[in-house]
């Protein structure tokens, strides 16, 4: 009952010289409840600040059991909660969940349940489509394939495809300018 199982995200700052070790519990704590409709800005400003965020993982004995996959600005990972049986090992295989956290805005979010026994893990994936210039016969659905690049994660939900839209913070600044004026 003592045990706080928690995801970690840590900024790494390669540049910056630090002798000092990071004490975990003194990252942004998002499971305070921050929701989505908090200071989206200041939000990332204090994620910066602080060096990172955690969540505790909200369900007794939820914990993360592989790697994370970071794209279109957010962090996608699973948990897994063993449900513990009397009657065997085939009979309860526990509880998968899938979490999509926005990395910079972090926001206390509840796990999507997908699945039994330990999920894979997720990973990102960036495919061109096309339909190869083929027509299509039989059970394609409708319209045709076009021809883009998509970011999609495989392993979040199991082996259900979750499509990335990346959604930028409602205030973008500008990172740097150049002029180049010519001169007579």
């Amino acid at each position: 009952e003592n045990v706080e199982n928690r995801f970690y995200a840590l900024v790494d700052t390669p540049l910056t010289p630090s002798t000092s070790t990071i004490d975990l519990d003194t990252l942004l704590d998002v499971s305070a409840r921050l929701t989505a409709s908090d200071d989206q800005g200041g939000r990332a400003q204090d994620v910066l600040q602080y060096g990172g965020w955690f969540l505790d993982m909200p369900d007794r004995g939820e914990q993360i059991v592989n790697h994370a996959a970071i794209g279109g600005g957010y962090v996608f990972f699973n948990s897994f909660q063993a449900q513990g049986s009397s009657e065997g090992f085939c009979n309860d295989l526990g509880t998968a969940k899938a979490y999509r956290v926005p990395l910079f805005s972090p926001e206390a979010v509840k796990g999507k349940v997908f699945g039994e026994g330990i999920p894979i893990p997720p990973n990102l994936v960036t495919v061109r489509l096309s339909d190869g210039g083929r027509s299509c016969t039989d059970n394609c659905g409708p319209g045709r394939i076009t021809d883009e690049v998509v970011s999609v994660i495989i392993g979040l939900e199991g082996f259900e495809v979750v499509d990335i839209t990346p959604s930028p913070p409602s205030k973008v600044r500008e990172a740097f300018r150049v002029e180049n004026i010519d001169k007579l």
